[in-house]
């Protein structure tokens, strides 16, 4: 027999790509509305921070007038890179983690009484404590007796 839940599964790549255009939306979409808003208000502050002290705090040098960037800019864009990155990891992780507390699979097939086999896609970022991101996409066939 041929099980599956649309309606509690989550894609870890749907959250990946909407964490990747907003901060914190794959964290709404995975049911964590609490920190995918604390994420989002993160990054929104640290837009108006680097647009504020970019745009009206320059201090300008009397000889060429080019503006010195203040460090608050430096320290808000490393704030919004970080939180971006965190939010597009975590959103991945979130989805398959709730995935796998929920049961889900794509595909679950029962042979018998006791026995299962199930197909399970698998996405991860491989690398990331090599300072790189290697997205590695395969899948997991399982055969389960009981």
């Amino acid at each position: 027999m041929y099980q599956m839940n649309y309606y509690n599964r989550k894609s870890p790549a749907a959250a990946f790509w909407l964490s990747f255009f907003i901060p914190g939306l794959g964290q709404v979409y995975n049911g964590q509305a609490g920190k995918g808003l604390a994420m989002l208000t993160i990054d929104v502050v640290a837009a108006c921070m680097i647009s504020k002290y970019t745009y009206t705090h320059n201090d300008y040098n009397y000889y060429n007038e080019q503006p010195r960037t203040n460090s608050i800019v430096y320290f808000s864009i490393a704030t919004s890179l970080f939180v971006s990155v965190w939010s597009m990891i975590d959103a991945t992780s979130s989805a398959k983690e709730i995935n796998r507390l929920n049961g889900l699979s794509s595909f679950n097939y029962k042979l018998n009484k006791n026995a299962n086999l199930t197909f399970k896609p698998d996405f991860r970022l491989d690398g990331l404590g090599r300072g790189e991101i290697n997205p590695v996409m395969g899948a997991k066939l399982s055969l389960n007796m009981q």
